[in-house]
């Protein structure tokens, strides 16, 4: 029960983090470069470095951090971005 309330209040947190920069990764036009899978890549991330491998919450967010930052640069720097399903 205990690790349910730690994920829940994560995805929280992270929804709350991420939701006001949407409309302003939408105005830059970076809104399609897997902003959402490298928000969850940095979530898997810091659940694993804590829950899985014990690691203190700060170390574990910085190195979140870090990973996120370079993973978004690299998705701005070589513009990958998704593509639609279905065509229009």
């Amino acid at each position: 029960m205990h690790h349910q309330r730690i994920h829940c209040r994560a995805k929280n947190h992270a929804y709350d983090a991420v939701e006001p920069h949407l409309s302003i990764l939408k105005q830059l036009g970076l809104s399609c470069q897997f902003f959402a899978l490298v928000v969850l890549l940095a979530c898997i991330a810091f659940l694993t470095l804590t829950l899985g491998l014990q690691l203190d919450t700060a170390r574990a967010a910085w190195a979140t951090i870090a990973l996120f930052f370079v993973v978004r640069m690299l998705t701005i720097r070589y513009n990958w971005h998704t593509h639609p399903l279905m065509p229009d």
